[in-house]
């Protein structure tokens, strides 16, 4: 008979899948429905704070200093019936676009039909695309502030129309996602292939700080000398187990024997780690590299990571700036303006952001004095 058990703690992000609520009409976006709170989750609470830094870094230079107002804008700009003012709404459409890879907002037309009233944000994570079928055959979608509890009457989903210009009589909701051959649904994040690493990051520090609390060996063999249980015994044993010791705190893998000594009290064995300051030290590079990687950070100075082989000089600061903005930051904020121009029909373009007293190291004072007196423009 066997008489030992391997207990596996590793912990796998899969992609998630759609599958048709066809009771309620609409696509679930994740096994339950819940991905994109798994993003958030992994954004605000358990993921990487290097990938919280870097999507708020973004946010602000895709969203720049709010819509540059014009005598054509001016009306939606200033629209009080809006939730938002339009800069705000620029800003939020940004978050959603870095944290999901699209966004989406909704617009009202006047009574007359002739012009749009009204412009507001929909949080991205609140939609769900319907089903189309014979009696609807044009793209709407559902919204529901919490779709793990869409059965109560408070967060019931709300129907609503997609974006059609030649329909102007209802409210709509313009959904924009960027093209990926695997994303006809819903939108697969840029960041997807280092989820891992974001989420590990987070239980890195998990398992530092248990460590430091408990003074706890997370990799231990267990042995109960009180004879050797059944195949059955062993399974219940290990699911209560699983139950109140799984965690990063008890990071790697934990081996269960039974035997049957004559002392009945548990015996702990530590199994020791050979240079494990090292290999974390290790482990924490490659993850500061796969998520920099992942967010097509070429120069992690501009996001205020040091690094000891940057010089930190006014040129070398002047043409990161440029190449990120080029590469990245200005293909997402044209894709924000055009499509809020084509939505509202007056021309919409963000202030490019601003950086300023950007703080460098040059050759000699009187150059860095000069240059951290200066706006450098994305």
């Amino acid at each position: 008979m066997r008489n030992f058990k391997i207990i596996n703690f590793a912990i796998e992000h899969k992609k998630p899948d759609y599958k048709i609520n066809k009771s309620k009409g609409f696509i679930q976006w994740g096994t339950n429905n819940n991905y994109p709170e798994e993003l958030l989750d992994m954004f605000n609470f358990e993921g990487s704070n290097l990938h919280q830094s870097i999507i708020n870094k973004k946010t602000q230079m895709i969203a720049g200093n709010g819509v540059v107002p014009t005598a054509e804008n001016q009306t939606i700009v200033d629209n009080e019936f809006n939730e938002d003012d339009l800069d705000t709404i620029a800003y939020k459409l940004a978050y959603d676009y870095e944290l999901f890879n699209g966004f989406a907002y909704e617009i009202i037309y006047s009574r007359d039909g002739k012009s749009i009233a009204e412009v507001n944000h929909i949080p991205f994570q609140n939609v769900r695309r319907g089903v189309k079928n014979d009696e609807i055959d044009y793209d709407y979608f559902w919204l529901s502030s919490d779709w793990t509890k869409y059965r109560k009457g408070e967060y019931e989903p709300e129907f609503i129309k997609g974006y059609d210009k030649t329909d102007t009589r209802s409210k709509q909701l313009v959904y924009v996602m960027d093209y990926n051959p695997q994303a006809q649904i819903y939108p697969i994040p840029y960041y997807s292939n280092a989820i891992n690493w974001i989420s590990l990051d987070w239980h890195i520090g998990q398992f530092h700080l248990a460590n430091a609390e408990n003074g706890y060996s997370p990799s231990v063999i267990l042995n109960f000398s009180t004879g050797i249980p059944t195949e059955e015994e062993m399974d219940d044993f290990e699911r209560d187990f699983d139950r109140k010791y799984k965690g990063s705190q008890n990071a790697g893998k934990m081996v269960l024997t039974f035997s049957n000594g004559q002392d009945e009290k548990p015996e702990l064995i530590p199994v020791q780690l050979n240079d494990s300051d090292e290999r974390f030290l290790l482990l924490d590079k490659q993850v500061q590299q796969n998520v920099l990687t992942a967010h097509n950070v070429t120069s992690p100075t501009l996001f205020g990571i040091y690094q000891p082989s940057a010089l930190g000089s006014k040129n070398e600061m002047i043409e990161a700036l440029d190449i990120f903005n080029s590469t990245y930051v200005s293909k997402r904020q044209t894709k924000i303006e055009k499509n809020l121009t084509r939505v509202l029909g007056v021309d919409i373009e963000l202030e490019p952001f601003v950086l300023e007293n950007l703080e460098v190291i040059e050759d000699t004072p009187a150059e860095a004095e000069e240059l951290n007196n200066k706006k450098i423009i994305l």
